[in-house]
């Protein structure tokens, strides 16, 4: 990425011919909202044609893309220790020291745990949907800069919010529940008598070693609030920098560099969140933020210089004013809400328990006066001097 923002706009998108010598081409446009009718009567042979042609590589890609980056097992730290090397060296103990010998490599410096294959990012499905449905409201107010954002109203909610996005979060959230009720019983190879055994025991080798579920809690704290919110728009930013390069730098949507960043962002943001997560939770054991987490914002923001440079003049288009009415609309309202949240509703909050205080204190400070000067005599009582004794 350093390497292609170093270059003029044509160098750079000659360069990727020696990745793949079909590539420093320009792609043909492809519009996704022409004809929006589910049923064509006009077409007799097939009247669900505009669906069928919809149905391209990206509705596997959104789902399974949902699933990995919010779902898919990603493996918690594993105990004392940091890394792979470390992460195996603790499964396999039981199996006898050459075995540990074997598998003990030790760290990387600075490296975090990751003992399965893929990692989870979100862990959480509001913030999923949150996500999902905010990337659509960008489709929608970005279309005149990028003609493939341009899709159906049934492509937008039904198709990938709800089909694709939707069915990947809710898979993913069941294989969240699993691998959270999951007993992990990591017993040493050859303690296992049946070959069934050993096998199961090798295909759990590439499962999480344990299993932390993220609780954001985004409304407990100011600092929380501001920290999901920036997650959230470095998500979207991310996402909208995979649409925004294929277009500067001529890669078709198949082509294996778009899978491969897909999977590079998979793990190193797995990690990467793990890192911001553990910050916000404990920020007294973890005083810096992880440096997977600034690996990520670093690569995220060159990403963006790439686009901002081969292409000024597409992210100069202005907004419909429409558009640019509505996300005005959506952020005076964000801002309120954390007004109120924040700052209004604890002040009202602190001025009422201030006020229930005094008023606890006036009522504390009458009944020990009224204690201290008795009740008032009844008319059976005896008035003072009455019943007693004269001196003699």
């Amino acid at each position: 990425m350093r390497a292609l923002a170093l270059q003029t706009v044509q160098d750079g998108r000659q360069f990727l011919k020696y990745v793949d010598p079909r590539l420093g081409v320009p792609l043909p446009e492809r519009d996704y909202g022409g004809n929006c009718l589910i049923y064509d009567t006009d077409n007799k042979t097939d009247p669900f044609h505009n669906i069928w042609d919809k149905l391209d590589g990206f509705v596997p890609a959104h789902f399974l893309g949902w699933y990995l980056k919010r779902s898919q097992s990603v493996a918690g730290k594993s105990p004392g220790g940091h890394g792979l090397g470390r992460c195996l060296q603790h499964r396999v103990a039981g199996e006898g020291s050459r075995a540990v010998a074997r598998l003990a490599l030790g760290p990387a410096p600075g490296a975090d745990g990751l003992c399965g294959p893929q990692t989870l990012m979100i862990r959480e499905w509001w913030m999923c949907t949150i996500i999902s449905v905010m990337f659509e409201f960008l489709e929608y107010s970005l279309e005149h800069q990028l003609p493939n954002f341009s899709e159906c109203w049934w492509d937008h909610w039904i198709m990938d919010v709800l089909v694709c996005n939707g069915l990947g979060i809710y898979c993913g959230m069941k294989t969240l529940e699993w691998l959270s009720l999951k007993t992990y019983k990591w017993q040493g190879l050859w303690n296992i008598p049946t070959y069934k055994g050993k096998m199961k025991r090798i295909a759990f080798q590439f499962t999480p070693y344990s299993w932390v579920r993220f609780e954001w809690k985004p409304a407990s704290s100011l600092r929380r609030w501001l920290a999901v919110c920036g997650i959230v728009l470095v998500f979207l930013l991310a996402e909208l920098n995979t649409f925004y390069l294929k277009f500067v730098l001529w890669l078709p949507p198949e082509h294996y560099l778009v899978l491969l960043r897909l999977v590079f962002f998979v793990n190193v943001g797995g990690v990467a969140m793990r890192e911001i997560y553990d910050f916000m939770d404990d920020p007294r054991l973890h005083k810096k933020l992880g440096q997977q987490a600034w690996l990520v914002a670093a690569i995220t923001a060159t990403e963006l210089l790439i686009v901002v440079k081969y292409d000024p003049h597409t992210l100069t288009l202005s907004l419909p004013f429409y558009i640019s009415q509505c996300w005005t609309l959506g952020s005076v309202l964000v801002l309120t809400w954390t007004m109120w949240r924040f700052f209004l509703r604890d002040i009202t909050l602190r001025y009422k328990e201030t006020r229930w205080q005094k008023q606890q204190s006036r009522g504390d400070q009458g009944t020990a006066v009224d204690h201290m000067h008795g009740p008032p005599p009844g008319p059976e009582d005896p008035m003072p001097g009455q019943g007693m004794p004269a001196p003699n």
